[in-house]
């Protein structure tokens, strides 16, 4: 299982064009934090784009396993398919993990740095992100093994569409944090609860689907 993950880590990582995709995500944070130091930019960064780009890691490792036929190859080593896919959602979870860790100093800028939110409110919006963040990587990982690279990253980029639309459209007439506030133990209480349980039920149907369809 470690030389996957640290298989699709070299993948997502050191390969140029993936890389670069990591670069110009930097670059598009960094200019989100100079250009929006308010409540808007920081739900922006906060709330949306870091919990989004943690689901990431898939995307690109299947498109390369997939155009190598790895996909295959690894069927032969010494590990199960429910190993393989295992090694998957690891990876994602650390990668995950990195961007909530991220995401909780970029509150820390915001708070203590511009001043722009209070430090609870920060809390919030991060608790509810983080949430979002778990239920969109449990549907983008399934999708990816249900469909492959080509569908799964229409449905990736189309959620991710979908969501930074809403927000965009409806961010003037909704206050988010009195949202997320007022409906704290729903959101994010009840919200993690939901976020697991997609985990799961996101994972044994991934494996479901690999065992069928390599049997």
């Amino acid at each position: 299982m470690k030389g996957i993950i640290y298989k699709d880590f070299f993948l997502g990582f050191r390969l140029t064009k993936n890389l670069l995709s990591w670069l110009a995500a930097v670059i598009m944070m960094s200019l989100i934090i100079i250009f929006m130091k308010g409540t808007f930019g920081f739900i922006v960064i906060s709330g949306i784009t870091l919990p989004l780009i943690g689901s990431s890691l898939l995307q690109v490792t299947v498109e390369q396993d997939e155009l190598t036929e790895f996909d295959k190859i690894q069927l032969t080593y010494p590990m199960t398919k429910k190993e393989i896919i295992l090694s998957k959602y690891i990876g994602g979870f650390i990668v995950e993990g990195v961007c909530i860790l991220i995401n909780f100093l970029l509150c820390m800028l915001y708070v203590y740095g511009f001043k722009s939110i209070p430090f609870i409110d920060a809390m919030y919006i991060l608790a509810a992100g983080s949430v979002c963040g778990l239920i969109f990587f449990a549907i983008s990982y399934f999708g990816f093994v249900l469909l492959g690279n080509k569908k799964g990253l229409i449905i990736y980029m189309t959620m991710v569409i979908l969501i930074s639309g809403f927000y965009g459209f409806t961010s003037w007439n909704i206050d988010y944090i009195s949202l997320v506030k007022n409906n704290a133990l729903f959101i994010i209480g009840i919200g993690f609860l939901v976020s697991i349980l997609s985990l799961i039920i996101s994972y044994f149907a991934s494996l479901k689907i690999y065992t069928r369809r390599y049997s």
